[in-house]
């Protein structure tokens, strides 16, 4: 019942709903009826609901807060971006932190993710800020941004958040002549994971590219997640390494195909 009075009272004056809701929020009742509360508020027009919103983002506490916060991300106005940047400035929680993260997610705020992601201190966070850029398959920025990484474990994440999208070009450049084994790892398993058509094709032109034992038995991996059962084949009898070749018929096994099939039965055979 709580919640249809919720509901009619901003269909009704706003004018007159408006201190009823405040006075809602500030009384003893569920966290659920209090969100509602926000919620309703938000479908407001007068501009004095969306100033109630805003200082319960400032000033309230807890879920209460957390929730005002990703209300204020739905609209995400000039001014409701300015009052999250001062809400993370000002935060001393890491709660506090994330749900304006998430809101720069929903109101598409890449700027304000990119500038976390330079120059936040606490790298969980800005680990974080990272991974919502790949959300929102922000790639020109991915790529300026690991343009510019100081360490491989910052080129690591930015590898990761990449991977979410359907491109493949940082992945690709990196696979070829990333000189850290850890950051060139990760570029190969980004491909590995990649709905992009031409990923495993490009895998093979790796494979065939690359000089270490690593780096091909991670690439014969990511040809088994692609289920590129020819492409494998190819590679087991093209390649003189012995252990490599049991790699290959390794990863074959794990896949259902006649091509496959036969080639077990021809190993089984000699």
């Amino acid at each position: 019942l709580k919640l249809y009075a919720l509901d009619g009272l901003m269909n009704s004056d706003s004018r007159r709903a408006l201190p009823i809701l405040e006075k809602f929020l500030q009384g003893d009742h569920s966290m659920r009826l209090k969100e509602h509360a926000l919620f309703v508020l938000s479908q407001s027009d007068d501009p004095r609901a969306r100033q109630v919103l805003r200082d319960m983002a400032r000033s309230s506490e807890g879920d209460l807060r957390i929730t005002a916060i990703e209300v204020i991300g739905l609209d995400g106005t000039a001014e409701d971006v300015a009052l999250l940047a001062e809400i993370y400035r000002e935060a001393t929680d890491r709660e506090t932190k994330v749900a304006v993260l998430e809101a720069y997610l929903v109101s598409e705020q890449t700027a304000q993710l990119v500038d976390l992601a330079r120059n936040e201190t606490d790298p969980e966070l800005r680990q974080e800020a990272i991974e919502v850029l790949g959300v929102m398959e922000a790639v020109s920025e991915l790529e300026t941004l690991y343009a510019s990484a100081a360490s491989s474990q910052e080129k690591i994440f930015i590898l990761e958040a990449y991977s979410i999208t359907d491109e493949i070009g940082l992945l690709v450049d990196v696979a070829r002549s990333a000189t850290d084994p850890e950051v060139r790892e990760q570029a190969i398993e980004g491909l590995a994971i990649s709905d992009n058509r031409r990923a495993a094709g490009i895998l093979v032109e790796l494979y065939g590219e690359s000089s270490t034992r690593r780096d091909k038995e991670n690439i014969l991996e990511g040809l088994m997640i692609h289920d590129a059962a020819d492409e494998l084949i190819r590679i087991y009898r093209s390649e003189t390494d012995p252990q490599l070749k049991r790699d290959a018929i390794q990863m074959l096994s794990h896949m259902d195909s006649e091509q496959v099939e036969e080639l077990l039965m021809e190993i089984l055979d000699n």
